[in-house]
C-alpha cells in the first residue's frame, strides 16, 4: 500500500479498471446463475496474474480461520457438533462468516457445485444482514434462497416476510422505501 492509502481506497481504485468491469458482467448477468468457471474463464481471458496481490492482501483480509463445525440436526431438540481440532489460537470474536448451509436444500456431487452453493448462500447472508436493517439490499444481494438459519425461519413463519428463502418465490418488494436514496 501507497503512504496514505488505506485498504478501502486501494480495493476502490481496483474497481475503476476494465478487468473489474468485465468481471462485473461475467458475474451481474444474471444474479444466482453466475458458475465459477464463468469467473475463471474472464480472469483467464484478462490475463491476470492475480497471485501477488492475493497474496499481500492475505495476510490483511485473513486473520484466523477454524476451527471447522458442522452440525447435524435430527430434530429440534437433538443435534450433534463436530468440530476440527484446533491446532492455533483463535482471535476474540465472533467469526465474520459462518455458514449456515441445511443440506437439503443444496443437492452438491462436485467441488464446483460446492463452491457456487457457498458462494449464494453467503449472498443470502448479505441480503439477510440488509433486510433486518430495514433496508434493501443492493442488486447484487437480491438473491432468493436459504441464508442465515434463524432468517429462515422468519421469513417462513412470519406473513410480515416476503419468502427471500425460497428459490421460487416471487418478491416484488425488497423494502426500496425504507433505504436510503444515496445508500448505494
Amino acid at each position: 500500500m501507497r503512504e496514505g492509502e488505506t485498504l478501502a481506497t486501494e480495493l476502490e481504485a481496483l474497481t475503476e479498471t476494465e478487468a473489474y468491469d468485465r468481471l462485473e458482467t461475467a458475474v451481474g448477468a444474471k444474479p444466482g446463475d453466475t458458475s465459477l468457471s464463468t469467473v475463471q474463464e474472464t480472469l483467464a481471458e484478462l490475463d491476470l496474474d492475480l497471485s501477488e496481490t492475493a497474496h499481500s492482501l492475505g495476510d490483511a483480509l485473513l486473520e484466523a480461520v477454524g476451527p471447522v463445525s458442522v452440525r447435524w440436526e435430527h430434530s429440534q431438540d437433538d443435534h450433534r457438533v463436530v468440530s476440527a481440532d484446533q491446532t492455533g489460537p483463535l482471535p476474540a470474536r465472533e467469526p465474520d462468516i459462518r455458514p449456515e448451509m441445511i443440506a437439503e436444500f443444496y443437492p452438491i456431487e462436485s467441488v464446483d457445485e460446492f463452491q457456487e452453493a457457498f458462494v449464494h448462500h453467503l449472498r443470502c447472508q448479505v441480503r439477510d444482514c440488509y433486510l433486518e436493517m430495514g433496508i434493501a439490499p443492493p442488486r447484487p444481494f437480491r438473491t432468493l434462497g436459504p441464508g442465515f438459519y434463524e432468517n429462515i425461519g422468519w421469513y417462513a413463519h412470519h406473513e410480515f416476510y416476503p419468502d427471500y428463502h425460497d428459490y421460487q418465490a416471487e418478491i416484488t418488494d425488497w423494502g426500496e422505501e425504507h433505504t436510503p436514496v444515496d445508500l448505494y
